[in-house]
Parts: C-alpha cells; structure tokens; sequence
C-alpha cells in the first residue's frame, strides 16, 4: 500500500543552496529513491525519480525512472524486482517467495547510468498493545450531521499504543467496503485511507468527520525506523547548516526504510439523533 510520506521533493528543494557534490551532477543523472517496505506486506512501494533542477517551477514534478534494474538482497538471497504498470517510477516483487518480517535486513540495489545505488535498513518490531477505545463508532445520519446542537467532538475514537522507548509512530485509517457510503455528499469524491503525521505520542483521537465513509475501518499503527524518524526530525532544520541532504541512499538521494504495524478494526455506522 503506497502511503504519503514525507516528501523526497520538498526536502532537496529545501537544500538547493547546499555545496553537496551530488548537487552539482545534470539532475538528471541524480537517482532520487524513495522505497519503503512493510513488514508482513507485499514490496510494491519502492520508487524511483530523478532530481529536479534548481530553476524547476513549483508545479514541475519530478521524472520517474522506469528502466533501472533494481533487486533487493535479504540473507544473500537475491530478489529481482519488476518495473509496474504505467509510467510511475514504481517497482514491485512479483513472486511470493519474499517475507518482511521483524528483525530483516535488507539491502536494495539499483544499477541506473552506469551507477550502483544502495541502501541499508532493518525491519523494526511491530507496534505493542495497539488498542482503540471502541470498536463501534456510532455518528449521526449524513442529513443530521449538521444540526444544530449536535458537535463531531462527541464523537471519537482514540487509537493508543505502547512507546516505552520515544520511538516514532504513524496511524493510517483506511475503509474495507467496495462501494461503501459518505458520512456526508460532500465527501463522495474522498480518498478513503488516511495517514496522519508520525509522533512520538501514544496515541491519537479522531473525531467522526475524520472518516470519510461509513462501514469497516481498519486502522493500523506503524511503527518508524530509525532512518525515516531522522528524515522527519531534519524538516525543521535550517537547510543552510546542511553540507548534504539527509539520506540513507549511496550514490544517490533519498531513504530505503521499513515498517511494522499492528491493526484493529473499527465499524462506522449511522443513526438518527
């Protein structure tokens, strides 16, 4: 599942002025990685760009890489991964035969311009004591939502975990039903997953107008690897006392990073106030 993280882009435009050898390359020569794995998940969110150059406008997007040759190594055992459909930049494991599992390591290999990029990372463990305060969230009906009297403040679920060690951690809400019902008409068109800002908290309350459709939510905890929580902690620095960006990647820019999560299911449903 491709999630929104944060973004490669704004990062390395952020730091443009930086003196960093990899800068000064034709941008299009610069490999920009952004591949994440998911423990008990299948790989497809590994994705490749390349850099935009410093006069870029704000709009410009950054040029997918379709034809690197890209492979992950695990125990010695290599894993030849395949470009996906469509000019995304995207590159998926079709076999069955490769696990993400707690305590992995994983190294990713990318043969791009007569280069090899690399990267390192270990799957952390998975996220302890996951819980939600209900499993059954009960909201008013779509045409009372907007009553008078009646605030989504008194709606709520809060999603609580473990941190025993200030770890960074993100919550994704996603609907399971394949044509399920908006809470209101406006939000027919809504994407029905969300991911909210990682935290080093131990837990987050949404209230009902932050669930876009009525019926089965699965909601699930991540927990953050090291590499990902240091990109995070570096967006509020001052790019200029940055000699390079924040990357885990050789040879090129970006992160290889990995998660793990725990889930619960919460059912959305509506009744007349």
């Amino acid at each position: 599942m491709k999630l929104s993280h944060i973004s490669i882009l704004g990062l390395l435009l952020g730091i443009s002025a930086c003196e960093s050898d990899s800068l000064l390359q034709p941008a299009d020569d610069v490999l920009v990685v952004q591949a994440y794995l998911y423990a008990n998940e299948p790989v497809d969110d590994i994705r490749l760009t390349t850099m935009l150059p410093l006069d870029a406008t704000e709009d410009a997007v950054m040029p997918p890489v379709n034809t690197a040759t890209v492979r992950l190594l695990k125990n010695d055992q290599i894993y030849e991964l395949t470009s996906s459909t469509g000019d995304s930049g995207y590159y998926h494991y079709e076999g069955t035969d490769l696990t993400v599992q707690a305590g992995d390591q994983f190294k990713l290999e990318i043969e791009f311009n007569g280069e090899t990029v690399t990267g390192e990372t270990t799957v952390p463990g998975e996220t302890v004591n996951a819980a939600i305060s209900v499993t059954t969230l009960s909201i008013p009906a779509p045409q009372d939502i907007f009553m008078s009297g009646i605030s989504m403040d008194d709606f709520t679920v809060t999603i609580t975990w473990d941190n025993e060690e200030n770890d960074y951690f993100y919550v994704t809400t996603e609907n399971l039903e394949d044509d399920p019902e908006p809470v209101n008409e406006d939000f027919g068109g809504f994407m029905r997953m969300r991911q909210f800002p990682p935290s080093r908290s131990t837990e987050l309350t949404l209230n009902a107008l932050q669930f876009t459709h009525l019926g089965t939510y699965e909601i699930k905890v991540y927990r953050v690897n090291k590499e990902y929580a240091d990109l995070y902690d570096s967006q509020d620095q001052d790019s200029r006392s940055l000699n390079e960006p924040l990357s885990n990647i050789v040879n090129g820019l970006g992160i290889f990073s990995a998660f793990n999560s725990n889930a619960n299911s919460l059912q959305l449903e509506a009744t007349e106030y």
